[in-house]
């Protein structure tokens, strides 16, 4: 293919710098998706936003870089924010503003004593024209409780406003680069370009060009997997990433290499069942912070779904087809922290998936009534609940039904990943055949005398090669759940399923109550 630049010397060159105005001038004049916040609130460019409550100075664009801790009252400019990865605990902490070091960080904060990444994000700040950048650990006083809470529910506010985000992310921690030395590249072979009428219309360059997810693509780096990640990059209007092999512009209207190709990312997705699969599978030192780093997203789509009630990390109006998740690795709900109920992704430790309806339109809702009380936590609707003859391990390797095999596994063929082997199992009919297949959420769990709930149920016709009706199937989508009828309608999830049968398998059960804690 003709792409449309060479390769740039290095991260820092001028090119680069030049780059990266000619991206963000072309992003505010004619991108209109960028001037407006997650929630969908305009934000005027033309204005400086109000700075935050403290911000680092660098310096004006004409002077030296000579950074200072500035407290701030109410003025306003336009500002760059850090987005970075703090680390593993055992790392060398980076340099923090505490009660201690306030003071002298308001007079001069030294620049040889910060990490190379703060450096690099300095440097790139001054030679982009702007004098403010944002950075956690300097412009929150970490030894103040509530200094840290306040800062910490502003920072949705602070990237949502910042004119551009750096992204420091294929820095592990701190002390890691923005700007990556670059392995040198064969040099570009010129070629005569000749038009399709067989003219010859200059030159074009061919040359080698990195192809390495692992250095070249945001998605694949450290920051992919950090915590506060799924804030940051959601929140922020315009993104620069500078990664091993390649600056990469980000914004809400195009994804852009340095060498002008341009390519899909799903790292900035908004819809809720996206961005709750990539956040559940970044690194969390806290696992009761997997719900509550989700709060300033949450609140700024809540602006939009005013006709919906948030529920434990899922929206109300998307059940029941958002309950229909499941675990790649055991839930481990215990160190959970802050106990969510067990119908949410919330309550687990791990990576989830939602299970891929295949391509099938929307199937019937049955949960009749559902309702969420969020005192007691629990979801209460109207639902038809069966207990399963058996559940059998893999390992297993029960007698299939000729009828349903292939439908059976064919839904098993429309998921993204799986759960580990001691938490799949199929669902056995009275006679011994599967009629379906059900993840865990802990390998542990029990699998007699399970019983389970349709959430959703779908008929599916098959036709024969002249377009007759061959046979009709019947698919049900399932929680497993423990409890009885002595426990008076209330259960707990154990996992989740999907049957494919010949005829209705629910079909004699009645409607009952159910409480799902």
């Amino acid at each position: 293919d003709v792409i449309g630049r060479p390769p740039l010397p290095s991260s820092d060159s001028p090119e680069a710098y030049g780059l990266i105005n000619r991206w963000m001038g072309d992003c505010l004049a004619k991108h209109d998706a960028c001037k407006k916040t997650l929630s969908g609130a305009t934000i005027d460019d033309a204005l400086p936003p109000i700075l935050p409550r403290r911000i680092i100075h660098v310096g004006r664009p004409n002077e030296a870089i000579s950074p200072r801790l500035i407290e701030t009252h109410g003025e306003t400019s336009h500002y760059v924010a850090l987005s970075h990865c703090l680390g593993h605990p055992t790392d060398n902490p980076p340099l923090t503003t505490t009660q201690t070091t306030l003071e002298s960080h308001v007079s001069n904060v030294s620049f040889d004593s910060l990490p190379k990444a703060y450096q690099d994000a300095i440097v790139a700040t001054h030679r982009l024209g702007f004098e403010y950048i944002w950075i956690d650990s300097l412009c929150i006083i970490r030894d103040s409780d509530a200094d840290r809470f306040y800062n910490l529910s502003c920072k949705g506010t602070v990237f949502q406003s910042a004119r551009l985000v750096i992204a420091a992310s294929h820095a592990t921690n701190n002390t890691e680069p923005c700007f990556f030395q670059r392995s040198a590249l064969p040099p570009d072979i010129e070629l005569q370009h000749v038009s399709r009428a067989g003219k010859p219309e200059g030159s074009v360059f061919a040359g080698l060009r990195p192809n390495d997810n692992a250095s070249l693509l945001p998605e694949c780096s450290p920051l992919a997997t950090y915590s506060n990640a799924t804030e940051e990059l959601l929140l922020s209007r315009r993104i620069i990433f500078y990664t091993p092999s390649s600056l990469i512009w980000s914004c809400k209207q195009i994804n852009q290499r340095e060498t002008g190709n341009s390519f899909h990312s799903t790292s900035r997705n908004p819809v809720w069942r996206v961005l709750v699969e990539k956040h559940t599978a970044r690194r969390f030192p806290n696992p009761g912070d997997r719900l509550t780093s989700l709060e300033e997203v949450r609140s700024e789509l809540g602006k939009r779904r005013t006709d919906s009630v948030y529920c434990f990390g899922l929206w109300q109006n998307e059940m029941p087809l958002c309950l229909l998740w499941y675990c790649l690795k055991p839930a481990r709900r215990a160190k959970s922290g802050i106990r969510p109920p067990t119908w949410t992704w919330a309550s687990t430790t791990c990576s989830i998936l939602f299970i891929n309806m295949g391509g099938i339109a929307q199937a019937p809702n049955e949960c009749r009534g559902l309702r969420f009380d969020e005192s007691s936590k629990t979801l209460a609707f109207s639902g038809v609940i069966k207990r399963i003859p058996r559940y059998a391990p893999t390992t297993e390797h029960p007698r299939w039904d000729k009828a349903t095999a292939e439908e059976v596994l064919a839904t098993l063929e429309t998921l993204h990943g799986y759960p580990l082997d001691d938490q799949k199992g199929y669902i056995l009919d009275d006679d011994g055949a599967v009629i379906g297949w059900a993840f865990l959420d802990e390998p542990d769990a029990p699998n007699i005398g399970l019983r389970c709930v349709r959430v959703m149920r779908k008929t599916l016709t098959k036709h024969n090669t002249m377009g007759a009706v061959k046979r009709k199937l019947y698919r049900d989508w399932i929680l497993l759940l423990s409890g009885s009828e002595d426990d008076f309608g209330r259960f707990q999830r154990l996992g989740v399923g999907v049957l494919t049968t010949v005829e209705r398998w629910f079909e004699d059960e009645a409607a009952t109550q159910i409480y799902l804690g």
